[in-house]
């Protein structure tokens, strides 16, 4: 049937039917005759109008969360579980060596990432890098990287400039070190307080070492009303990514609830969830645009151009070093180092050291094995998107 004759049959049945007193029957009819008017070719202007909206239908929300303070794990982690939603969290990893009060355990970043999230470096002691020699620069980004790394967070891949602070050489030094993305200090707006050009970040940015954010409000408290805008701002001028800057997260019956509000940008827990929940139902109304969705850093820097489709890789290492050796003395360390390069990150490690094969229902890996008798351990790991590698073994003898 040729487009022009679809409308005029689609109707023509429906007047039929009208006329006939068979209302129950028009009324049946007309998806028929929605689905007869569909094949009618739209005009240039719908779509062209189609065609940009296809374009930009997801807009990336990313919650960067500064220093990896404990009350981030108190009172942001489980309103970002309940929410379904996972963030990014920038350690200061001197901190967590500690440990020290105002900071997460390195047990704790390891259950967060083991949970989804991106565990991120915010350099060793968080100095401003532009005023470091180039060799001091590297010690910081560098040697927070090796201490993620011996602290069993695996394959760390995103970075936060200590005030926002860079320059070109702190971002070379960045790639060096083994960040593929690197959070700066602000860029997507010329206010803290009222949206404004460019909106937001491209995805994928078009510089991965000095990625643009938003600290809503600067250093006052964040209000649920300013994040909104950011995000409602970014959606109507079709932005791809908007990673937003947090730092203490502060519960009101908490003792220290008027200090923790009077520190740098922070936010009432009560205002995280309600910001959260609003994020949550996209789409719906009183909530978030439709096409809205919250990524890690790693997450949205790494499925930019194409899903993630490939499965991590572990490394069994015995002693840090490969498992190579016919016998060895007791004890034994064994390490399963395990790493997802340009993919979304790996959740978990599973094992056994009977011999059997590893599952999902299997022990988790999170710190190294300490043997004193041979064993066969079977592991396998899985990354953030569902992808399990395929199991391996490793046999270790004893004498």
């Amino acid at each position: 049937m040729a487009d022009w004759q679809r409308p005029r049959l689609a109707f023509m049945v429906l007047s039929f039917l009208l006329v006939a007193g068979l209302t129950a029957v028009a009324i049946a009819a007309l998806p028929l005759a929605r689905k007869m008017l569909r094949g009618n070719a739209p005009n240039a202007a719908a779509a062209q109008r189609k065609h940009v909206h296809s374009q930009h239908e997801k807009t990336v929300v990313s919650l960067t969360f500064d220093d990896a303070y404990e009350d981030q794990w108190q009172y942001a982690v489980p309103l970002l579980r309940s929410n379904d939603m996972n963030a990014t969290f920038y350690v200061i990893t001197a901190d967590s060596d500690g440990p020290y009060l105002c900071c997460m355990s390195w047990a704790q970043l390891r259950t967060l990432r083991g949970e989804g999230d991106d565990i991120g470096s915010h350099t060793l002691s968080h100095p401003k890098l532009t005023a470091l020699t180039t060799a001091r620069v590297t010690q910081q980004i560098c040697g927070s990287r090796t201490d993620m790394l011996r602290n069993g967070i695996n394959d760390p891949e995103s970075f936060a400039y200590p005030y926002g602070s860079y320059n070109k050489a702190n971002e070379s030094v960045a790639a060096r070190c083994g960040f593929t993305n690197a959070r700066q200090g602000g860029g997507i707006s010329s206010s803290d307080i009222k949206p404004g050009p460019p909106w937001a970040e491209s995805l994928p940015p078009k510089n991965p070492e000095a990625v643009r954010t938003i600290a809503v409000d600067g250093p006052s408290p964040m209000l649920l009303s300013d994040l909104e805008g950011y995000v409602t701002a970014a959606v109507a001028h079709h932005g791809d990514w908007l990673p937003i800057t947090f730092h203490d997260v502060c519960d009101p019956y908490a003792p220290d609830y008027t200090h923790c509000m009077s520190t740098y940008g922070p936010i009432s827990d009560t205002v995280l969830s309600q910001f959260l929940n609003w994020l949550h139902r996209a789409g719906h109304p009183g909530s978030a645009p439709a096409g809205v969705v919250v990524e890690t850093m790693r997450w949205a820097m790494n499925t930019a151009k194409h899903p993630d489709t490939t499965p991590p890789v572990t490394r069994a290492t015995c002693n840090d070093s490969p498992c190579t050796a016919a016998v060895y003395g007791s004890p034994v360390t064994v390490s399963l180092a395990a790493s997802d390069p340009g993919g979304v990150g790996v959740a978990k490690t599973y094992y056994t050291t009977d011999g059997s094969t590893a599952s999902k229902s299997s022990q988790v890996y999170q710190t190294p094995l300490v043997l004193h008798h041979s064993e066969t351990i079977k592991f396998f790991s899985v990354d953030n998107a569902g992808h399990p590698e395929k199991v391996q073994t490793v046999k270790i003898r004893i004498g």
